[in-house]
């Protein structure tokens, strides 16, 4: 009985293991199967691979030498030139501004020359009165009233020149001539000395050259010489000026 039993049991367990042998080779030849697929799956990827960086190293070795060509031609220069920014400058037409920058300026000086009489504790003479005198030009209250831009014209309203200073020049005035009036015995004690008669012509000196000074040629003159700076400012920018002269 014991005999038999092993007998049976070594039969199950043969047949037990046939399916495990007879699946052996069949995995062997799905394992061959794979490896040669992923073989052939490198080889697949690794030429094309290498065809392609064998491109660009080409590639970059033609377009390298490409460029060293351009740019020792006149490639560097243009590409300067594009690296520079571009400034571009719109000029939209002079103004007043720089005109009324010339604030207060004196824009003529001038000598003036008179004729004085005068008398005084009975002594008479008569004086040659020399003086300068100043004319400035307020330029800060200059307004741009008219502007033609197809002719290229302004029109600059200034207030008019006015006398800064009237100097009597002392040592240029002279006495023409001199002389005692109404000197008798009634007017011993009366007369006086030609100091007094001197510095009482003094006054009328200054005065007279402040009258001398307003004379309308010198105004004119002045206005001459503050017309030619204004118009010089607008000739650089290839403007014309017209200047208008408030009345005084």
């Amino acid at each position: 009985m014991d005999h038999k039993a092993d007998e049976q049991q070594t039969q199950l367990q043969a047949q037990a293991q046939a399916p495990a042998q007879a699946q052996a080779p069949a995995q062997a030849q799905r394992t061959a199967r794979a490896v040669g697929s992923a073989r052939g799956m490198v080889r697949g990827c690794l030429w094309p691979s290498l065809a392609l960086v064998l491109g660009v190293i080409i590639g970059g070795g033609v377009l390298a030498g490409v460029l060293v060509m351009w740019l020792g031609g006149s490639g560097w220069a243009r590409l300067r030139a594009a690296a520079q920014p571009t400034v571009s400058f719109t000029f939209a037409g002079p103004t007043v501004n720089q005109v009324q920058s010339l604030s207060l300026l004196t824009v003529q000086s001038v000598h003036v020359v008179s004729e004085l009489q005068a008398e005084a504790s009975y002594r008479k003479g008569v004086w040659i009165v020399r003086g300068t005198a100043d004319y400035v030009v307020d330029f800060s209250q200059a307004e741009l009233v008219g502007r033609d831009e197809q002719k290229k014209v302004v029109t600059v309203r200034l207030p008019p020149p006015r006398v800064r200073n009237a100097v009597l020049d002392e040592l240029r005035t002279k006495l023409l001539t001199y002389e005692k009036t109404g000197i008798g015995w009634w007017t011993i004690g009366m007369a006086g000395s030609f100091k007094e008669f001197e510095s009482n012509s003094r006054e009328r000196m200054t005065v007279a050259v402040q009258q001398s000074a307003r004379d309308e040629r010198f105004i004119s003159q002045a206005r001459v010489s503050a017309e030619r700076l204004v118009k010089s400012i607008y000739d650089v920018a290839g403007w014309r000026v017209e200047i208008e002269w408030v009345s005084p």
